[in-house]
């Protein structure tokens, strides 16, 4: 090897031995932390607007759900879904049209009570899942 080369050899300390990998072969991908995976789309995602469905569909696989929706709006004004994944066109127009107003959620979560809310919707309490918003547009299976 000529000075100042690198060398695909490299010394194992504890055994001595050497150990030579082939610059042909590819390293082995680190395990993917989902949560991670989620975050760095989003943050994509606002950069690129078009990543919004990839970014949502990997935020509804990792919570379990079938649907994902990005919800913009101001205290005191119903929210409205920007973009949806899992949502028919139908289903996000009835959100805007009626929904939206009797949404007991978002509002909450828009008010800044994300972190004190349930994860899930087989959490939430049985009295809001009597709701007409519950049992009209976002039934529970």
């Amino acid at each position: 090897m000529l000075e100042g080369q690198a060398s695909s050899v490299r010394t194992t300390p504890e055994a001595g031995a050497q150990v030579s990998r082939s610059p042909l072969l590819p390293l082995a991908a680190p395990a993917e932390d989902p949560v991670s995976t989620v975050i760095g789309l989003i943050y994509e995602a606002g950069m690129a607007p078009e990543r919004w469905p990839e970014a949502l569909g990997r935020l509804a696989d990792l919570f379990g759900s079938a649907a994902a929706a990005l919800h913009v709006g101001e205290t005191g004004v119903p929210a409205r879904i920007t973009m949806a994944y899992g949502l028919s066109e139908e289903a996000v127009r009835g959100y805007g049209g009626c929904y939206n107003a009797l949404d007991p959620v978002t509002p909450a979560v828009l008010a800044g009570a994300a972190w004190k809310a349930p994860a899930t919707l087989r959490q939430i309490a049985p009295a809001l899942e009597r709701t007409r918003f519950f049992t009209d547009w976002m039934p529970v299976p």
